[in-house]
C-alpha cells in the first residue's frame, strides 16, 4: 500500500515538473519575402506621392489611387489569415483617400470636438491616410511582393511562413499566435533573468519562437519558450525591447495602369 500511494505521488511530481518546465513544440520557419528593385519609373511617381502626401494635398496623392484599391487586412493573431476585401476608390481624386483611411491599422477613434460632436470624418480619414502614405513610403524596407497582391510591387516584402503551423504551435502551447517572434539575429537565451547565467539554447533567424509571459521575469528581461521544452531568457537591448521582430506587414502596393501611371491597386495594414 505503501509503495502504491509512493507511486501516486512521484507520478504526480513528475507531472507538475513537466508542467513546469513547459512543452516542446515545433518553432515554425520563416523566411524573408521576395523584394524588388523597383523601376525608376515607379520611383519617381511613388517620391511625387510622398511629397503630396507631406504637404497634405490630398488632390495631388488621390491622383496616384486606382478606381478600386485592395484591402489586405492582418490581425496581430498570425496564425490567421489575411482577410482580403476591396474599396472603390473612383471619383474626384480628392475623395479617393478618405475610403482608405479605415485601412491603416492599429487603434484609432474618431476623435470630437470639445462639445462631444465627432470631426469631419471624410477629413479625418483623408488625413489617416495622408500620414499612412508617408510612413509606407519612408519606413526604411526594401520593396517587394505580396502573394495577396499578385502581380503588384509593394513598398514592403510580405515574409513567408505557414500560418497553419503557427496556429498548431500557439494551440500545443496554449498560448494566442500574436506572440510569435523571429531573432533579428543569433540570440542566446539564459537559464535565469540573471547577467552571467548559463547559456541553455541559441535562437536562431528563420524560426518563429513563442513569447512566454508567464515566466515571471523581472523588469528588463523577456522569456522564450523553447523548442525543447522549458523557457529561456534575455536580457532587454539598450534601447529597451528584445532583438525579436513580430512578421507583421503593413504598406503600399503599386501596379502600372494603362495610362502608364503606378497607381495603389492595394493596401495592406494590420490591427488589434
Amino acid at each position: 500500500m505503501r509503495n502504491t500511494a509512493l507511486a501516486v505521488v512521484l507520478v504526480l511530481v513528475a507531472g507538475v515538473s513537466d508542467a513546469a518546465a513547459g512543452l516542446a513544440y515545433e518553432a515554425p520557419k520563416i523566411a524573408p519575402g521576395d523584394t524588388v528593385e523597383p523601376p525608376a519609373d515607379l520611383v519617381a511617381q511613388a517620391t511625387a506621392l510622398l511629397a503630396a502626401a507631406r504637404r497634405k494635398d490630398a488632390a495631388a496623392a488621390g491622383a496616384f489611387v486606382g478606381e478600386r484599391v485592395a484591402t489586405i487586412s492582418h490581425s496581430l493573431d498570425i496564425g490567421r489569415p489575411p482577410h482580403v476585401g476591396s474599396e472603390d476608390t473612383a471619383g474626384p481624386p480628392e475623395r479617393r483617400l478618405a475610403p482608405l483611411g479605415s485601412h491603416t491599422g492599429g487603434d484609432w477613434d474618431i476623435p470630437r470636438t470639445a462639445d462631444g460632436r465627432t470631426v469631419d470624418v471624410g477629413a479625418f480619414l483623408t488625413k489617416m491616410e495622408l500620414d499612412f502614405i508617408v510612413q509606407s513610403l519612408t519606413d526604411g524596407r526594401p520593396w517587394g511582393r505580396d502573394a495577396a497582391a499578385a502581380g503588384a510591387i509593394c513598398t514592403y516584402a510580405a515574409p513567408k511562413f505557414d500560418r497553419r503551423t503557427v496556429a498548431r504551435a500557439a494551440k500545443r502551447l496554449g498560448v494566442e499566435s500574436s506572440v510569435f517572434r523571429e531573432p533579428t539575429e543569433p540570440v542566446d537565451l539564459l537559464a535565469e533573468p540573471k547577467p552571467g547565467a548559463a547559456v541553455i539554447a541559441r535562437l536562431e533567424p528563420g524560426r518563429l519562437y513563442a513569447v512566454d509571459y508567464d515566466a515571471g521575469e523581472p523588469i528588463g528581461w523577456a522569456a522564450f519558450h523553447l523548442p525543447k521544452g522549458g523557457s529561456g531568457f534575455v536580457a532587454d537591448l539598450p534601447g529597451g525591447g528584445y532583438p525579436f521582430e513580430p512578421p507583421y506587414v503593413s504598406g503600399l502596393c503599386f501596379a502600372k495602369s494603362a495610362t502608364g501611371t503606378w497607381t495603389i491597386v492595394a493596401q495592406t495594414s494590420t490591427s488589434l
